[in-house]
C-alpha cells in the first residue's frame, strides 16, 4: 500500500535549499561509494582465461594460480621482478595473449624487450580481459616501496641495476619523441 502525500503549501526557505543540497549530495557520494564496490566485486568474480591454454576459470585469481602450478609462470613476480608499472603489466598480458609464447619463452625475458614499451600491446586481446582489471594487493606505483636501504650488498646491487635500466629506457624513450 503507498500513501501520496500533497506537496508542502509554503517553499523552504533557502537556508533549507542548503541543507537539503548537503544532504544530497552526501547521499551521491554514498551511491558513488556503494557503485565503487560493487564494480569491484564484479570483476574479482568476472570468469578469466588462462594465459596458455584454453581453460576459463570462475575468477583472475584462480586462473593466475592455475597458471603458476601448472605451467610455472607467475604473472605477478614477473610484474615485480622487471618492475612493470599498470601499463607494462597491460602490455605483458596483452603480449602473451597474442603472441601465446611458452612459460619457458616468458622466464627467458629480460624485461627490456621492445614489446613492454610498445603501443600496440595497449589495446586488449581478449575483451573485458580481467586480468587487465585487476591489480595485486601489494603492487604499486610508488618507487620508495623498494628496499633500497637492505643490508645485503647484492640485493641493493641488484635493485639499483634495475633502477639504472628503466632509467636509460626511459631515456632512450624520450629521446625517440
Amino acid at each position: 500500500m503507498s500513501l501520496r502525500l500533497p506537496p508542502p503549501a509554503e517553499l523552504p526557505d533557502s537556508g533549507d535549499d542548503r541543507r537539503s543540497d548537503s544532504e544530497s549530495s552526501e547521499s551521491e557520494d554514498d551511491d558513488d561509494q556503494n557503485w565503487d564496490d560493487w564494480a569491484s566485486d564484479s570483476l574479482i568474480r568476472a570468469p578469466c582465461l588462462s594465459l596458455f591454454d584454453e581453460k576459463t576459470f570462475p575468477s583472475a585469481e584462480e586462473a593466475l594460480s592455475y597458471d603458476r602450478v601448472s605451467h610455472g609462470f607467475d604473472l605477478n613476480a614477473t610484474c615485480q621482478k622487471f618492475s612493470l608499472d599498470f601499463h607494462g603489466r597491460i602490455r605483458l598480458v596483452n603480449y602473451i595473449r597474442k603472441t601465446k609464447p611458452s612459460p619457458a619463452d616468458l622466464a627467458a625475458l629480460n624485461g627490456r624487450e621492445s614489446f613492454l614499451s610498445s603501443d600496440e600491446y595497449l589495446l586488449p586481446a581478449l575483451e573485458d580481459d580481467p586480468l587487465l582489471q585487476i591489480q595485486p594487493d601489494d603492487w604499486s606505483d610508488d618507487d620508495e616501496e623498494e628496499e633500497t636501504d637492505s643490508k645485503d650488498p647484492a640485493k641493493r646491487v641488484k635493485i639499483l641495476e634495475r633502477k639504472l635500466s628503466l632509467a636509460q629506457q626511459s631515456l632512450a624513450e624520450y629521446r625517440a619523441f
